[in-house]
């Protein structure tokens, strides 16, 4: 069996207790960055009120395309997508 996780510590922390319950099986931990949460750069932590409120101009590029807009220094859903490419399709072969 292998267990896909990002290279977060606390993803590596949430499956170690799933292979303590199943240690009969044969398991194996694939890290992949490509799993890694989105890079919310200078936003990181914040939450939307405080974005809003501190970064009135980013806010509002945000709602015009969310999907497009790239976080200062961080990433955008879409880059986000493309770098989950590579996960799917290992997964599909």
């Amino acid at each position: 069996m292998h267990v896909h996780t990002s290279t977060l510590g606390r993803a590596s922390d949430t499956v170690q207790p799933f292979l303590e319950d199943n240690a009969q099986q044969t398991s194996k931990v694939v890290r992949w960055s490509a799993l890694n949460r989105l890079d919310t750069g200078i936003c990181h932590g914040l939450s939307p009120t405080q974005i809003q409120e501190e970064m009135p101009e980013e806010w509002a590029q945000f709602m015009s395309d969310p999907f497009r807009f790239r976080v200062p220094n961080g990433e955008s859903y879409l880059d986000l997508v493309r770098r989950l490419e590579s996960f799917v399709l290992h997964m599909e072969r």
